[in-house]
């Protein structure tokens, strides 16, 4: 099994793939689920998504396309508000002996500070891990959430699943739905930046 889900949704909204919105509101008295970020304005990530099931939150998300989201394989209880943090990226060979060399796989990645303080917690799981393109400016989905060894401890980073390591089957997957789509529509489009 994948460690990476795709679900078709319907976006009511206009978004740039990976440029922020301007926002102009911020939430106060959060309760959030990252360790050492700050609420993030609302609108500011507008290619954030949350699932819900019966009207409950179920996790959160990343679109990938204009209907198509990316999160993480398992679920659980979330935040009221989006949180933001700036984590650096981690060596693989850091991930793998801060957690276990068998644990950390190549389709997996770790990010956050060594010294703790900074981090995603439970509640976070299917969450975006982006970086900003130095060339472009534009915002790439690098990780989602996975899991991690508590929040925000020292010496233990949390873990993201690659998603390049996925690319090609989301790639796929998008593709073969959007023909089936666009066949029986006629119209759709798919784009993707991973």
């Amino acid at each position: 099994k994948s460690p990476i889900c795709i679900v078709v949704v319907s976006v009511p909204f206009s978004v740039v793939c990976g440029q922020r919105s301007s926002a102009v509101t911020n939430i106060t008295q959060p309760r959030s689920r990252i360790v050492g970020g700050s609420p993030a304005p609302l609108g500011s990530w507008p290619w954030l998504v949350n699932l819900q099931l019966d009207g409950g939150l179920m996790c959160g998300g990343v679109l990938v396309d204009s209907s198509w989201v990316a999160t993480a394989a398992h679920y659980g209880p979330s935040a009221d508000v989006v949180m933001e943090a700036k984590v650096p990226l981690l060596p693989q060979s850091t991930c793998k002996s801060a957690l276990g060399k068998d644990l950390v796989t190549n389709t997996m990645l770790c990010a956050g500070y060594l010294s703790g303080g900074i981090d995603s917690c439970q509640g976070d799981s299917g969450g975006p891990l982006i970086y900003q393109d130095r060339i472009s400016g534009r915002f790439q989905l690098h990780g989602i959430t996975s899991w991690g060894d508590g929040c925000g401890e020292k010496g233990k980073p949390g873990v993201y699943t690659r998603v390049s390591a996925f690319s090609d089957w989301i790639q796929t997957e998008i593709q073969s739905k959007f023909q089936t789509t666009r066949n029986t529509s006629g119209k759709g489009s798919s784009q993707l930046k991973i």
